[in-house]
């Protein structure tokens, strides 16, 4: 897509998808090769169970009860796998290079998502989220799986009287993009890295 850079003050960032495209807790404990097969089964493919956690009525030692239901392993240690495993995220390369751009001209960015309460105590401060993004929405925080009101809230707080006649996302879910845009803002599809870094160059920002 084509638009003015100059006339954008704010960028929403979606995460899962578009900031970060790997899994949660890919690395499985020691002697658990059915780690991942449990996750699956019983924490990402039960829609309530899920749903329940990235709107904070579940925390990530509830999560980590229910997996050791069905692995032989404590709580705790359950919860420190997990809590590693966050801190090893390797992200979107180009996205993060755009996010930079972004902030050395002074143009606001909101990273706003769907997630979990891990997500806001464990990836945000340890990956520097907070230090790259001004303001960060999550779900869990909130009480909320609706993407325009998590908009809403973070121009709330950014301030300022932006909305989304000067702002812009960048989002994977078509969805989302077309709500966004009907709202009036700009929307920008992440497809991919390669594609990504073509719309960088063509907006100069690579």
């Amino acid at each position: 897509m084509t638009f003015d850079l100059a006339k954008i003050r704010c960028v929403l960032f979606d995460f899962g998808g578009t900031l970060y495209s790997g899994r949660y807790f890919a690395d499985a404990p020691e002697g658990h090769d059915n780690w991942q097969e449990i996750l699956d089964l019983h924490v990402f493919g039960q829609p309530l169970v899920l749903s329940q956690w990235l709107l904070g009525r579940k925390n990530t030692v509830d999560i980590a009860g229910i997996v050791a239901e069905h692995i032989k392993l404590p709580v705790a240690s359950i919860v420190k796998q997990m809590e590693d495993g966050c801190r090893d995220l390797k992200f979107n390369p180009n996205v993060i290079l755009f996010a930079q751009k972004l902030k050395q001209k002074n143009i606001t960015t909101a990273l706003v998502t769907l997630n979990m309460d891990i997500f806001s105590n464990v990836v945000v401060p340890s990956h520097g989220l907070d230090q790259l993004f001004g303001v960060i929405v999550n779900s869990a925080d909130i009480g909320t799986l609706n993407k325009e009101v998590l908009w809403q809230k973070a121009f709330e707080l950014v301030g300022d009287g932006i909305g989304f006649a000067d702002s812009l996302l960048l989002e994977d879910n078509a969805c989302n993009l077309e709500l966004f845009g009907r709202r009036g803002g700009k929307a920008c599809a992440y497809k991919d890295e390669k594609t990504f870094y073509e719309w960088l160059t063509e907006i100069g920002l690579n």
